[in-house]
């Protein structure tokens, strides 16, 4: 289980399909960025798509959007 999954699963807060969707944002800008997806950077990758999906902004594109802007 990645760390976005173990961040969403803990929370109680989105299904299956949700999180693949989170899954697949975190992936990309983690190999576009060359991030670890088990280090502390990517840790708060997952946070701030957490946060910015708790917000309403469920769009992919949107959230990859909103994350190239940080």
């Amino acid at each position: 289980m990645t760390v976005i999954q173990r961040h969403l699963l803990h929370n109680h807060i989105i299904g299956p399909d949700e999180i693949s969707k989170l899954q697949s944002v975190f992936d990309e800008i983690c190999q576009r960025r060359k991030i670890d997806p088990g280090g502390e950077e990517a840790a708060g990758l997952a946070r701030r798509i957490f946060a910015l999906f708790q917000t309403g902004i469920h769009d992919p594109n949107k959230l990859r959007a909103m994350l190239d802007e940080t």
